[in-house]
């Protein structure tokens, strides 16, 4: 059984024929920008248009989980988060562009503006960008017990470190209930167990 603490980054599977995704400037070219504000997208445009960033595999598979950088999620694994009501979770729906004019329904971007501080500043290994003070040149990252059981447990099912953007976490409940329709393209893993480059295999 999952703690309150038992928390997992996602990142996508990288394999030669998952597609990476851009915004399709071509239709909007404001498109995706919302996914930058931290907040509730009232007044955009949908569905957001995305196309396939080159290079483009030579043969395309359309999995469950893309990555534009923010996730981008089929329609299974809409239908599983969508009726959780998950605070500060915005399922936005998109249509994909392939490298053919093809067209690519049922996906939804996951707009997360629910950004909490929830590093041990002490026990993580990082560095500090001078300029925007987020957390860079990461080695090792602890969670801040202290700090999230201040905030009750429905409240940080899914956020974004306000120490860095790099990462969106995900509670365990959350990650089981993602896994529990076996969705291909998606990873986990145990925040106390990242390390650059794990994405990669290594």
């Amino acid at each position: 059984m999952a703690n309150d603490f038992d928390y997992y980054i996602i990142f996508p599977k990288i394999t030669e024929n998952v597609p990476i995704l851009r915004n399709d400037d071509k239709h909007d070219i404001e498109g995706i920008s919302f996914l930058y504000m931290d907040e509730y997208a009232k007044n955009i445009k949908t569905p957001v248009h995305l196309r396939f960033n080159p290079p483009v595999p030579k043969k395309p598979k359309m999995v469950d989980h893309l990555s534009l950088p923010s996730s981008v999620f089929s329609q299974k694994v809409y239908d599983v988060l969508e009726p959780l009501n998950i605070k500060e979770l915005q399922l936005v729906p998109v249509i994909i562009t392939g490298e053919k004019s093809e067209k690519y329904n049922n996906y939804w971007v996951a707009n997360i503006y629910n950004c909490l501080e929830c590093f041990d500043k002490d026990e993580s290994i990082y560095e500090i960008d001078n300029f925007t003070k987020s957390w860079e040149s990461i080695e090792k990252l602890v969670l801040d017990k202290k700090v999230l059981s201040r905030i009750p447990l429905k409240d940080r099912l899914i956020f974004v470190p306000k120490e860095t953007s790099e990462f969106t976490i995900y509670h365990k409940t959350i990650v089981d209930i993602i896994l529990s329709v076996n969705p291909e393209g998606v990873s986990f893993v145990s925040v106390e167990k990242w390390c650059e480059g794990i994405q990669f295999g290594k």
